[in-house]
């Protein structure tokens, strides 16, 4: 097995506890399905029986959170890609933080490996949306306070409708840190109560997890010297179970 990776990587250790035994068959780079089709001559791609790619979510930070299914996987891997996608002909496991379903820019891919002919299947994992609340300590939906969620990407608040969620009970916001101000002041604008409690949790499932607990009109002022990212904002009344 081959393992193909960013140096930043986070997902090395989900590689060495499904095979403890090559731990450090790491290498740095991969051509792109893409480039590697607009490369190979006719006779290459026809020399090379399909392998099957496998996208695969690896949770939120620590191995405790893998599934059985992405375990097995990692382990009968030919080649584990962190970064890239690549084609050999081989069995390809894709690790992903989180889950491929949610805001993992998976498409792309799935693009790239159906214009590759490549057979290939998405595995879940568990979602840093979903993860992240429980780990801090409370639950996204509550019977009174939070009958239903919604999960955004807020690394353009600009360009977000925020009036569509002026009326939610709760609200989850990815990639959110360095817009958390200007987040907040939509919210406020949108007539969500000052109040609102709000939950910010950075690195979510990891030795290094941290929360901080605070509200819509004093969030971004309490927390303004800290470096946020990556983290998980939550905004409704249910995040006071753990506050």
């Amino acid at each position: 097995m081959s393992c193909i990776a960013d140096p930043r990587c986070t997902h090395r250790e989900a590689v060495e506890i499904a095979c403890p035994m090559q731990p450090h068959a790491l290498t740095r780079t991969c051509p792109p399905v893409v480039s590697w089709v607009v490369r190979a001559s006719a006779n290459e791609k026809l020399a090379l029986s399909p392998g099957k790619c496998w996208l695969v979510g690896s949770g939120p930070g620590s191995t405790d959170h893998l599934t059985l299914k992405a375990v097995q996987l990692i382990k009968r891997a030919e080649v584990i890609v962190y970064d890239d996608l690549g084609t050999q002909g081989k069995d390809v496991v894709r690790l992903k933080g989180g889950c491929p379903s949610t805001f993992s820019r998976v498409g792309s891919e799935l693009r790239a490996l159906s214009a590759a002919s490549i057979p290939h299947e998405m595995v879940p994992g568990i979602s840093s949306a979903l993860a992240a609340p429980v780990l801090a300590g409370f639950p996204l939906t509550e019977a009174v306070l939070s009958t239903s969620y919604t999960v955004l990407t807020a690394h353009a608040p600009d360009k977000v409708e925020w009036s569509k969620y002026a009326q939610l009970d709760t609200i989850v916001l990815l990639m959110a840190a360095s817009n958390l101000r200007v987040i907040m002041q939509h919210l406020l604008n949108t007539a969500w109560p000052s109040e609102t409690p709000v939950a910010v949790i950075k690195w979510a499932g990891t030795e290094q997890q941290q929360t901080w607990h605070s509200s819509i009109d004093s969030v971004a002022d309490k927390l303004h010297d800290e470096q946020l990212s990556p983290c998980i904002i939550v905004v409704g009344n249910v995040t006071a179970f753990a506050s």
